[in-house]
């Protein structure tokens, strides 16, 4: 006899609390380090020093901490949006581009407050700039974007509810630019709405792509300055999504609502799924 639960609530609330740690594994010390520099350099700059293990050890913590949140919610929820739904490779090129000009858009922000504050290094390697870039482009792209929005999405969230919960999670561990964070506030706006319209594997490569060549440019500061490259590689990428497809036209991805899955139990305990009520596996 197979009998029907709508008892989803504690396997997103397991899901949800991975997520939460993961989160905090890979950016609570960020956080605690960028409200303490209020005080300590109040109105100056954090100086980065070179410190490769520290480097490999957060690398290899943020790595952990996304293993562990998406294995928990593909493990416990059954599903992730990128396993479910397809979007062309043209858009993958687009939202890039669109990363791209938003992060332009961020920088003439800070510009204009004054750019007196956030961080710079000091003789860091290049082998210390690949792992931070691409710590900062998987870590913050899954972490502090597409699983939270694959959390709220799931049990209905509205997105005038999930939009400051994102743009809290992105800010959250960049305020050592203290209130020049504001100039982040249009790309973290940006980004979700990007992610909360397409939730797609393509789609968050091509957000996770851009982050790591806009930090990777910041850091190397081609020809002097990395602007002038931003810009070109911003026209490139929407230009490549424009030729590539109409990825203008990719209709918006729904994530299926987690207490219409179908989640069923036999008895003796052991679980199987079925979607609008036709049963997986059931006898």
């Amino acid at each position: 006899m197979v009998k029907r639960t709508d008892r989803w609530w504690p396997e997103w609330a397991a899901a949800l609390t991975v997520a939460l740690m993961a989160y905090g594994a890979a950016y609570g010390l960020s956080i605690q380090t960028s409200i303490d520099s209020w005080s300590t350099v109040p109105g100056g700059r954090i100086e980065a020093s070179s410190d490769l293990g520290g480097e490999v050890t957060w690398f290899l913590v943020t790595l952990v901490a996304c293993v562990a949140a998406v294995a928990m919610v593909r493990g416990r929820m059954l599903r992730w949006p990128w396993s479910q739904e397809r979007t062309p490779w043209s858009l993958t090129l687009a939202v890039a581009g669109m990363a791209m000009s938003l992060t332009m858009l961020g920088i003439v922000i800070k510009h204009m407050l004054g750019n007196n504050t956030g961080m710079t290094g000091g003789g860091i390697t290049p082998v210390e700039i690949a792992l931070t870039v691409v710590r900062a482009g998987v870590g913050e792209e899954i972490l502090v974007l597409a699983v939270p929005v694959f959390l709220m999405k799931s049990i209905g969230v509205r997105f005038a509810v999930a939009l400051p919960i994102l743009v809290v999670l992105r800010v959250a561990y960049h305020l050592y630019y203290q209130w020049e964070t504001v100039f982040l506030v249009p790309w973290a706006i940006g980004l979700a709405v990007i992610y909360w319209r397409w939730p797609t594997g393509r789609v968050l490569l091509g957000l996770i792509g851009a982050h790591i060549l806009y930090d990777t440019l910041a850091f190397v500061q081609p020809f002097g300055h990395p602007y002038v490259v931003m810009v070109g590689c911003t026209v490139v990428l929407l230009g490549a999504g424009c030729v590539v497809g109409r990825w203008w036209r990719t209709p918006s991805v729904p994530v299926p609502l987690f207490p219409d899955r179908g989640i069923v139990r036999r008895r003796g305990g052991r679980r199987v799924a079925g979607d609008g009520g036709v049963v997986v596996g059931a006898t």
